[in-house]
């Protein structure tokens, strides 16, 4: 399953000056790392991915790198303490944790509408007519307990299953249908399965370099040629996946 912690983890790798290493200690606020040597205060106010340990699956803003004594990264509580052998991954202020989730819910709002799913409708004994659930529009396809059902057309809102083809009480009934991704704000949200992580990663890219840009104002070539790269790229990746946007 692909989640914003996911994604802004492979968007920072790609884009940004990270570290990945092993914890040697830590608390709930702190993690140690004497394997880390990058200068003190480095780290400041960048991000840090905790992989495994307690806080599997989660982020933070760093507030401190201490790389003069307890090579040590300072952060908000994100729940649990840190112990021997979590492994991490930290990445500077550069491109920090706001800018990289913006940059990820550009890239999913550049993608316009896609193949997306919902699960929420059960078969009812001898029931022809369902009302869609809630933003679902544009349906594509039926499927009822994993098979497609082409017996169906929409009326005013109601998804109409030809006479003799209704699905059994307690059939699980899946509608594939067209819509923007929603926007993903917290690290355990979900990112639509279908969307190639890479596609997204570049489609990203651009947006992250292009936020970097406008907010640092300056006329840096090397960024410019950054961001077409990864228009470039996206556009690619787009294209070789247009399946998922028809």
């Amino acid at each position: 399953m692909s989640t914003l912690f996911t994604a802004t983890l492979q968007l920072a790798r790609s884009i940004g000056d990270c570290f990945s290493g092993t914890a040697t200690g830590g608390s709930s606020t702190t993690l140690d790392d004497t394997g880390c040597t990058s200068p003190n205060d480095y780290f400041n106010n960048g991000t840090i991915w905790f992989k495994t340990g307690n806080n599997a699956d989660k982020s933070a803003i760093i507030t401190d790198w201490d790389g003069l004594a307890n090579y040590r990264f300072t952060f908000a509580t994100p729940g649990a303490s840190c112990t021997v052998a979590d492994t991490y991954m930290v990445c500077t202020a550069s491109y920090n944790r706001g800018l990289l989730r913006e940059a990820i819910n550009l890239a999913l709002m550049d993608m316009g509408k896609i193949i997306t799913t919902d699960t929420t409708l059960t078969g009812v004994s001898d029931q022809r007519e369902y009302d869609l659930p809630s933003g679902v529009y544009d349906i594509r396809r039926v499927e009822v307990e994993d098979y497609p059902n082409h017996f169906w057309q929409v009326k005013s809102g109601h998804l109409v299953f030809d006479e003799g083809q209704t699905p059994s009480a307690g059939d699980s009934i899946t509608l594939y249908y067209m819509a923007e991704h929603a926007q993903v704000t917290a690290d355990s949200s979900v990112i639509n399965t279908l969307i190639p992580m890479d596609m997204l990663v570049a489609s990203a890219s651009e947006k992250a370099y292009d936020l970097r840009w406008r907010n640092t104002k300056t006329d840096d070539k090397m960024i410019a040629a950054l961001i077409e790269r990864a228009r470039q790229q996206a556009l690619t990746l787009k294209w070789q996946n247009r399946d998922i946007f028809s």
